[in-house]
């Protein structure tokens, strides 16, 4: 597993941590536009993607690297056709 070094350089470090994880179901637009502005966006996908290899959808939770959970499952290569309901 990578290192969280990269994390002392993200923007969300200095966010509501609220913005993560809506109260709202699928209101990810702070979050996201936090993250898409952010200096460590290609390091916190490339982290987030190792840690939810293969995870069902119902695993992940919050927005990481400017994506909703739901996002990132449809990206992962081994998860991609599994038909995991969201």
């Amino acid at each position: 597993m990578r290192s969280l070094d990269w994390l002392a350089g993200s923007t969300c470090a200095q966010a509501d941590p609220a913005a993560w994880v809506p109260d709202a179901p699928r209101n990810y637009t702070t979050a996201r536009r936090i993250c898409l502005g952010c200096d460590v966006l290609a390091e916190c996908r490339a982290w987030i993607t190792e840690y939810e290899s293969g995870m069902g959808v119902s695993a992940r939770d919050g927005m990481w690297a400017a994506m909703t959970p739901h996002e990132r499952w449809a990206a992962d290569p081994l998860t991609r056709g599994r038909g995991e309901a969201a």
